[in-house]
């Protein structure tokens, strides 16, 4: 999913990019993030240290590290946040200040939660979508196999997540 986020930044010719992330709650956020960071890093678009910034997984997570976010000098026009949460309280602070996104800003986002907030905030934001009912039926086409007895080692099953473009991302 953080790859797909990076290879749209890079498709619009970013050359350099900031990052809200969550303290680590799971492997696959950790893993979103590795996976943005490094192929940010192996396409040429810089992500300085000073412009990644740690957030709790919220909306007032999100406001506090767009506060932060807006004080960056110099700062990127590639914001990726990996959460939605944070994408929208970024986006309040952003809209406060009167800096618009996308022609400042363009923003990008996992989608942890309903997919309604992304679409209706102001402007709609772009999000790698987590696909929780696709991922719901293959746990239990998991669970189906292993209680028939036909799964004989651990398995793991990826889902693919689509992108969904939007308006903070043109």
């Amino acid at each position: 999913m953080g790859e797909k986020a990076a290879s749209l930044f890079l498709q619009q010719g970013h050359k350099s990019a900031a990052a809200i992330l969550t303290k680590s709650l799971n492997r696959a956020m950790d893993y979103r993030n590795k996976g943005f960071i490094e192929t940010c890093e192996k396409n040429g678009i810089e992500i300085l240290h000073e412009n990644i910034i740690s957030a709790d997984n919220s909306l007032h997570g999100g406001f506090t590290a767009g506060e932060e976010f807006i004080k960056i000098k110099n700062a990127p026009k590639a914001l990726f946040c990996n959460s939605d949460s944070i994408a929208l309280g970024i986006l309040n602070v952003l809209n406060r200040e009167k800096i618009s996104v996308p022609k400042n800003v363009e923003i990008i986002a996992i989608g942890m939660t309903d997919n309604e907030y992304t679409k209706f905030s102001t402007p709609p934001i772009t999000i790698v979508d987590i696909p929780i009912e696709k991922m719901a039926g293959k746990c239990i086409e998991l669970i189906y196999d292993m209680l028939n007895q036909k799964l004989e080692k651990p398995t793991s099953v990826f889902v693919d997540a689509p992108l969904i473009i939007r308006n903070s991302c043109i």
